[in-house]
């Protein structure tokens, strides 16, 4: 028959899953209450649930005597006195013998128990002698287990507190004493490690690494310190170097500025990107214009304010301020290069397009190439001996603003002083006059002219444009466009008004020239399928032709100086080009952008901090 204890107390412990701790704590209990068989069906559990645990064997076979030696109890028969007379003579022979039996059994069992538990109690175990009995040693182990499983999920004050009483317990056990200080060191770390967690999310970097430091110190492999540590340092590296760009930026060092912001980007390009981009933008500008401000006639340096330009634009490629720097220095580019090939012409029409929209371009040195420019064409001319075309370069020379162009003004002087050489003509002679009569009136002798100095002519205004208005819009191909300007009064023979319209051809200006003696001139009928876009641009300049160029076109020095240039926009449907589109006019490409417009300049932003 089945022990109806046994079954009510598996009953009790075979519902829902209980924490191994707790099912050994429930044990304890009924092992000290002697509810031996209770104790055992709990601790029987146990090793099932963990059967690997130190002391549950040695304390399930001490419940298994427990319970033999109570079973063996049992089975002494019925109480002393069952069944006895009256008296002494009424005891049967064999109810006496099994009370001496019983007697002698009560007497033996204590012993054999004694004898059971001192070979328990002094049996080798983990390097000490069990004081105290089984209770003890089922406490030590339960709190070593404690501490370690503690441990092992990172509740270190949990660890703390069972070394701690495994300490109070047994205080000169070494591995006791080793546990509860690896749980304080652990514990400390792991504040530590919290602590540079936290510093790095508020990013607290000096916190953070003073925090790490201290804890490799202790740990060298401590979880990912390591690695954190190289984070925060990095993170160091990268703040330095931002601080010490804005600080030059302060100051107005656009390129230690950008030494630093671009070292920012190579180390890291996410880090506070937006700002360092546009810190960026605004020192490649910057620089960009101070190195035109000092670079004079160095190619290199205007070459490398180019870059400066073109960088800001890689940032902000539709900035007007950063792409009309970067038309202007490829203009004045093409204008230095020429004029160090003294090739004049070609370097006054790039730097008169620049003069126009900026005269104190590259920090007025800009002015100082043109005059020389001018000084040198009017010297061309005065050699070869046209003058008023000489005339008009000095007086485009000496026009320019915050230039002492003192080599025009001798040229100027050399030529008033050739115009005004007297050429001798000759005298009138006297005829005799007949003798007269008494009656007649002496006539008067002719007298003698002075020479007059040969007539010159008067010094040509520049053209001024009429129509369209500055800025008008026309729409469809068939719309007639009509350019006009006011006459600037009779042209000699040799002389035309040249109209040029600037439009772009895919990355690269294209420029229709026209010469011409009439002051309007209608817009070819062409243009929109070459040009790249609806915008144009255009000028006249009164010119004279002395020969014609390599294309056929005409050339020759001015005579006037160049109008202002106005721009219109026309839009068109357009139809697929041509794989070649050729214009009636030979248009020879260049390299360099259209001229801009003279849009006032916004002030540059400041980046947030």
């Amino acid at each position: 028959m089945e022990n109806p204890i046994s079954v009510g107390i598996s009953d009790s412990i075979s519902g829902p899953t209980l924490d191994p701790e707790a099912l050994y704590q429930q044990g304890m209990a009924h092992y000290q209450r002697r509810e031996w068989e209770a104790a055992l069906a709990c601790f029987t559990r146990l090793r099932e649930m963990q059967p690997d645990r130190q002391g549950i064997e040695a304390l399930l076979d001490e419940l298994s005597w427990f319970l033999q030696l109570e079973a063996v109890e049992g089975q002494g028969g019925a109480p002393l006195g069952e069944g006895r007379g009256e008296g002494r003579e009424a005891t049967a022979p064999g109810t006496e013998k099994r009370s001496r039996h019983r007697w002698l059994l009560w007497l033996l069992l204590p012993l054999a128990v004694v004898l059971l538990l001192l070979g328990f109690y002094f049996r080798p175990g983990n390097g000490f002698h069990l004081l105290g009995g089984q209770r003890l040693q089922a406490q030590v182990e339960e709190l070593r287990n404690r501490g370690e499983a503690r441990l092992a999920v990172g509740d270190y004050e949990g660890a703390i507190e069972a070394f701690q009483e495994l300490v109070t317990l047994l205080p000169d056990d070494q591995g006791a004493q080793v546990g509860l200080a690896r749980a304080h060191r652990l514990r400390d770390l792991a504040a530590r490690y919290a602590q540079a967690k936290a510093a790095i999310e508020q990013e607290a970097w000096e916190e953070a690494h003073a925090h790490l430091q201290a804890i490799l110190a202790v740990d060298a492999a401590y979880a990912d310190a390591q690695k954190l540590l190289a984070f925060v340092q990095r993170q160091q590296r990268l703040l330095a170097l931002y601080d010490e760009g804005v600080h030059r930026y302060d100051l107005a060092d656009w390129r230690g500025a950008l030494e630093k912001f671009e070292q920012v980007r190579a180390l890291d390009p996410t880090y506070r990107s937006e700002a360092i981009l546009e810190y960026l933008f605004i020192c490649y500008l910057n620089d960009g214009q101070s190195l035109l401000a000092t670079a004079g006639d160095s190619l290199d340096a205007v070459r490398t304010a180019a870059q400066r330009f073109g960088s800001a634009l890689s940032i902000r490629s539709k900035n007007e301020q950063a792409n009309r720097e970067r038309q202007l220095v490829t203009l004045y580019l093409e204008g230095l290069t020429a004029c160090q090939r003294q090739d004049w012409s070609q370097a006054l029409t790039w730097l008169e397009a620049i003069y126009r929209l900026r005269p104190d371009y590259a920090g007025g040195h800009l002015a100082v190439l043109l005059c020389d420019v001018y000084s040198r064409l009017g010297d061309r001319q005065r050699d070869g001996l046209n003058y008023q075309a000489a005339l008009a370069y000095y007086r485009a020379a000496l026009a320019l603003e915050n230039v002492d162009c003192r080599a025009a003004q001798a040229g100027e002087e050399a030529v008033w002083l050739a115009l005004a050489t007297p050429t001798p003509t000759p005298t009138m002679t006297s005829t005799p006059s007949p003798t007269p009569l008494p009656t007649a009136t002496p006539r008067p002798q002719a007298t003698a002219t002075p020479p007059v100095a040969t007539a010159t002519r008067s010094p040509v205004p520049a053209p001024i444009l009429r129509a369209p208005p500055d800025g008008a819009g026309f729409f469809g191909r068939t719309t007639q466009i009509v350019l006009q300007w006011d006459s600037v009064g009779s042209l000699a023979e040799d002389e035309y008004y040249v109209v040029v319209i600037f439009f772009w051809h895919g990355q690269d200006t294209w420029r229709d020239e026209h010469w011409m003696r009439e002051t309007s001139l209608p817009v070819p009928d062409y243009l929109p399928d070459v040009a790249t876009g609806d915008e144009y641009q255009w000028n006249v300049t009164v010119m004279r032709q002395t020969g014609r160029r390599a294309d056929g076109m005409p050339e020759g020095p001015p005579v006037s100086p160049t109008s202002a240039t106005a721009r219109f926009t026309w839009t068109v449907t357009r139809a697929a080009p041509a794989e070649s589109p050729q214009p009636p006019t030979p248009v020879p490409p260049t390299d360099t952008p259209v001229p801009p417009t003279d849009t006032p300049v916004p002030p540059t932003p400041t980046p947030p901090r």
